[in-house]
């Protein structure tokens, strides 16, 4: 009997077994034709039905979704499986299998840097080592998952651990530790449910909204069914009142035709009266915007040539120191040939300033006395470097009737005759260019001096004169060449013209140009030069106190060495607020006043030393100095109660008789 009841469990044992290794070969051979993937969810998926119903098979199906999940790239489905196979573990009281299978999850997790599943995993793991009896490896795993939960803000995870930290504090007999956890534990479920509950209030509230607003669109529903049926009857209405209507259009329809015809005849006779207008506006059109360009031009050469005049003033100013200080008598000469182009410069730049047409340019009275052979030799001389390098040679004649000292615009001839030769030597490839300079009539009081330059430039510079046979590919490169030999040109004409001359532009048989030049200069007869030496003869300045007010260092030395170098006292101030400081402190006779400084310019300085209660600080001449060329400033300056006006650049001779007739006037009134 026993060993028949013995057979009986055998078989049923056996039979228990291949039954269940028979569901796992029959599910996989249903599932063969699934990848893994597939064959991994199904599996997971089969364990959880397993889990659910307590099967004593969970374990294996468990084990089969890990080792199915693990051939897989899904961290995910292999972390859920592991944690099924924990559970399945724990369901047969296996604590070391489940630890471990929880470990292996923790430890995906871990990789993967998932903050949550690291704390849920060490939560677990505490949980494990605490119901096996191993209290630090539990406490450790505790804290772990506590400071995972902090990371992420979970409440009713840290308190989940501070839950677990209390029973191992109980367990270790740590009474006080214990209280204290299960306190933050229960604070933190409790925060956790009133924040539940104001999120369920707050949904309440939106939940009442939404009724209200529900109500609200009924009542909009509602409405606009009513304007509906309004519409409907004012849209039956319109139809009437668009009947009545109708026969009154056809009848204007009739006399529509009729004025219809009478407007086609007028606009016949308007056609050809819009063409013209529109070819009149066009050509309005394109003249405003060749003025507008033209305008804009003349500003920018404007501000750009009225900039360079205060560097040419400190240009001029240091050349006169350095002949001022005995320099050798190998530099004289190339000194005053510095000299000389800087005059020549800074006329250049009036005539570019009076070029531009920008506002009223102030030119200056600089007729003067000039050695007619010394300037045409130094242009030469100057220009004949340039001409060497393109392998053109310069032949000059200078006619001996023409009296050596003329008067007249000395810079402004340079320029002109400088403008040409530079004009032929751009043009010309090979040859000579011949100038000539001759006597044309002489009476005792005037010369007119005939200059002619010719140049085998093909003619080119006669056709850009004259516009007509330029060899250029493009219709843009001929503009811009056109524009640029005009202008260059054009300021040529308008120097001589400005000196009551003459210019005319001659093509010789397409094989070169002639420039034909008459200027009238007045004869200086008796005139012999003016040497160094016969420089600087003015009143001595000696005991006479001058202050500067200038924030140009160059040209602080500039003015104070030619102002000592007469025996004036010069003391300088580079603003508005250090001249009145001085001039609170000290007596002076004269002041040069810079207009444009930072601070205080010169015009807020003239009115506060007007404005001065001591009558010997608001009587003392003021002369203005700036390097702005409009006659407006002069006038501004004079209007805010300065005495006189020097533009730059100025000659040292300029600002020297400013300076004395400033001061003899003064002791005049006084």
């Amino acid at each position: 009997m026993r060993f028949l009841l013995l057979l009986i469990l055998l078989e049923a044992s056996c039979l228990a077994v291949f039954s269940q290794n028979g569901k796992l070969d029959s599910i996989e051979n249903r599932l063969a034709y699934m990848g893994i993937k597939s064959k991994a969810n199904h599996f997971v998926n089969l364990t959880s039905k397993k889990l659910a119903t307590h099967s004593s098979d969970a374990v294996d199906f468990a084990q089969k979704a890990v080792s199915l999940t693990s051939q897989t790239k899904n961290w995910r489905l292999q972390v859920q499986a592991l944690n099924y196979l924990g559970e399945a573990h724990l369901q047969n009281r296996d604590t070391i299998p489940a630890i471990l299978s929880i470990d292996q999850a923790h430890n995906i997790l871990s990789d993967q840097k998932d903050t949550l599943g690291v704390a849920v995993a060490q939560l677990k793991l505490g949980q494990l080592y605490f119901s096996n009896g191993d209290s630090k490896l539990g406490e450790k795993a505790a804290h772990d998952a506590l400071l995972g939960y902090r990371l992420i803000h979970d409440t009713l995870g840290m308190a989940s651990s501070y839950r677990l930290l209390a029973h191992i504090a109980y367990q270790l007999d740590d009474v006080k530790t214990a209280n204290e956890n299960l306190t933050v534990a229960y604070t933190l479920m409790a925060t956790k449910a009133i924040s539940e509950k104001n999120k369920i209030q707050h949904l309440q509230v939106q939940q009442f909204q939404d009724k209200r607003i529900r109500w609200l669109l009924f009542v909009l529903i509602g409405i606009a069914g009513f304007l509906a049926a309004m519409l409907s009857i004012l849209y039956k209405k319109k139809q009437e009142d668009n009947q009545k209507l109708a026969w009154q259009v056809a009848e204007n329809q009739h006399q529509k035709t009729e004025i219809e015809e009478l407007n086609k005849e007028q606009e016949i006779k308007n056609i050809s009266l819009e063409l013209l207008n529109k070819q009149l506006v066009n050509e309005m059109a394109e003249r405003e915007r060749t003025q507008v360009f033209s305008r804009s031009k003349g500003k920018y050469l404007a501000a750009i040539t009225n900039e360079m005049r205060s560097p040419l003033n400190d240009i001029a100013g240091l050349t006169q120191l350095l002949l001022d200080n005995h320099p050798r008598a190998d530099q004289v000469d190339q000194i005053r040939v510095m000299q000389f182009c800087t005059n020549e410069l800074t006329s250049l730049t009036n005539e570019a300033l009076g070029y531009s047409n920008f506002e009223d340019i102030k030119f200056g009275d600089d007729n003067e006395a000039f050695h007619l052979v010394d300037l045409t030799h130094q242009v030469f001389d100057r220009i004949s470097f340039k001409a060497e390098k393109k392998g053109l040679h310069f032949h000059y004649t200078v006619d001996k009737l023409i009296p050596p000292y003329l008067i007249g615009s000395g810079p402004r001839l340079s320029n002109v005759l400088t403008n040409l030769l530079v004009n032929c030597i751009d043009t010309t490839t090979v040859g000579l260019v011949n100038i000539s300079v001759l006597l044309a009539d002489k009476t005792e009081r005037e010369a007119i001096v005939k200059f002619v330059i010719e140049a085998p430039d093909k003619g080119m510079l006669g056709n850009f004169y004259h516009h007509k046979n330029l060899p250029f590919k493009t219709e843009s490169e001929k503009l811009q060449a056109v524009e640029d030999k005009l202008l260059s040109l054009a300021m040529t004409k308008r120097m001589v013209e400005v000196q009551n001359g003459k210019m005319q532009v001659e093509n010789l048989l397409e094989e070169a140009t002639r420039f034909t030049l008459l200027m009238p200069f007045a004869g200086a007869s008796g005139y012999h030069g003016i040497h160094p030496s016969d420089e600087g003869k003015y009143d001595s300045l000696d005991g006479i106190n001058v202050l500067l007010v200038e924030d140009n260092k160059i040209n602080q030395v500039v003015v104070v060495k030619m102002l000592r170098k007469y025996g004036a006292q010069v003391s300088t101030a580079e603003n508005g607020f250090e001249a009145l400081d001085l001039l609170d402190q000290q007596v002076f006779d004269i002041v040069l006043m810079d207009i444009q400084m930072p601070g205080m310019d010169g015009y807020r300085t003239t009115s506060e030393i007007r404005s001065n209660s001591s009558s010997a600080i608001n009587s003392l001449p003021i002369i203005a100095l700036t390097s702005s060329a409009y006659i407006v400033e002069k006038e501004k300056a004079l209007l805010f109660g300065m005495n006189d006006y020097v533009g730059k650049p100025y000659s040292p001779n300029e600002l020297l008789d400013k300076i004395n007739e400033c001061l003899a006037l003064n002791r005049k009134i006084s």
